[in-house]
């Protein structure tokens, strides 16, 4: 626990908890004071009242840039150049996208000490018998996640548990704790915490209460078009803004596709699950990793992956948006490889704005 007197921003609504006073209500836009910070909640002061405040919903005050409701906001596909047009748009799957480059917060996750530091303030990490299992996730040679509770406030998170005995296990795992730390954002699914425990990792991160885009993709064929091409713009936004974040620390995904981008309780997308990710900013490129259905022409031509391979498995993940199936469908998978090297894709309706089309292809197009 920390003392403290700084000015935070409120980024979205909060009602204030039932049944207990001790928490505040606070909407979108207001600057408190923050004077007191725990792992989970922020005790703030506004208008001469005190109260607490879950720490998510809060984010430092920059006086020269805020996130108020009218900030114009960005799209930006970075190919050979980058292609920003505004964008104001919200809806269930996305409240109105904020292009603000300030957007990491300060989170610093040791591995092997016993605290972590966080906003500048010292924790202990908690221990696997902190956590309650609610359910297995999912399971895989990089690792288990399941669906867990923190025993101290009930609040659920997400569980990675990986091999840490071996040397290239643990060389693995660390990297993906470091590109972690890296990419903490509004964007990305964040790790919360990470410690060892009986030779093996356990990596905390958010937990993204409503699914991944599969969902999404389903819940979208039910609207109308023009219902379907709203969310689409502000889900689009969302991620390639994540990709713009990560490709600009050097670090390319290798492995983007529905099931790795992630949706809050609020409707906003993350991009997760880094268990592939390489820093490339020496060498330029990456060896072959990911989902067939989502890697691009040279994958298939020259053996290894670049920036533009993310940048494509986006275009498929929008064109998919869009139209609930893949643009490269085929009867085999050689069929499918000769389509996404000859840029062989089927074109988009024509009630997809012709803008939106235009970015898809630049996308889908080989490089």
């Amino acid at each position: 626990m920390a003392q403290t007197d700084e000015l935070y921003e409120v980024i979205r609504d909060y009602p204030g908890q039932d049944g207990d006073p001790s928490f505040i209500l606070v909407t979108k836009g207001e600057i408190v004071h923050v004077i007191k910070k725990e792992i989970e909640y922020y005790t703030i002061e506004k208008n001469n009242l005190i109260g607490k405040v879950p720490q998510d919903y809060l984010l430092p005050f920059n006086s020269e840039q805020s996130s108020g409701q009218d900030q114009e906001n960005q799209k930006s596909v970075n190919s050979s150049k980058q292609d920003n047009k505004s964008l104001h748009s919200k809806s269930k799957f996305g409240n109105e996208t904020e292009a603000s480059d300030n957007l990491a917060d300060s989170s610093v996750i040791s591995v092997n000490t016993s605290v972590f530091s966080w906003n500048n303030m010292l924790f202990e990490i908690p221990k696997y018998e902190y956590f309650d299992i609610v359910k297995k996730l999912s399971g895989d040679a990089m690792g288990k996640t399941f669906l867990v509770q923190l025993k101290l406030t009930g609040k659920p998170y997400v569980m990675k548990r990986v091999d840490y005995l071996e040397d290239k296990d643990k060389k693995r795992a660390d990297l993906e704790v470091t590109i972690m730390q890296k990419l903490s954002s509004r964007y990305t699914v964040r790790l919360i915490w990470a410690f060892e425990d009986r030779e093996e990792l356990f990596m905390i991160t958010d937990y993204c209460e409503l699914g991944d885009l599969r969902k999404v993709i389903k819940e979208l064929k039910l609207l109308s078009e023009e219902e379907r091409i709203n969310h689409v713009w502000a889900l689009f936004a969302q991620i390639i803004k994540a990709v713009d974040i990560m490709h600009s620390l050097g670090i390319i995904h290798r492995d983007i596709k529905p099931a790795n981008i992630f949706i809050m309780e609020d409707g906003t997308a993350r991009l997760g699950d880094f268990g592939l990710a390489k820093d490339i900013s020496v060498e330029g490129f990456a060896a072959v990793a990911g989902t067939l259905n989502y890697q691009a022409a040279e994958v298939w031509t020259m053996r290894r992956m670049t920036f533009s391979s993310d940048l494509f498995a986006v275009g498929v993940c929008i064109y998919e948006l869009i139209t609930g199936e893949n643009p490269f469908a085929a009867q085999s998978q050689q069929e499918m490889i000769e389509k996404i090297k000859k840029g062989d894709f089927k074109a988009l309706p024509s009630w997809v704005p012709i803008e939106l089309r235009q970015l898809i292809a630049a996308m889908l197009n080989p490089v």
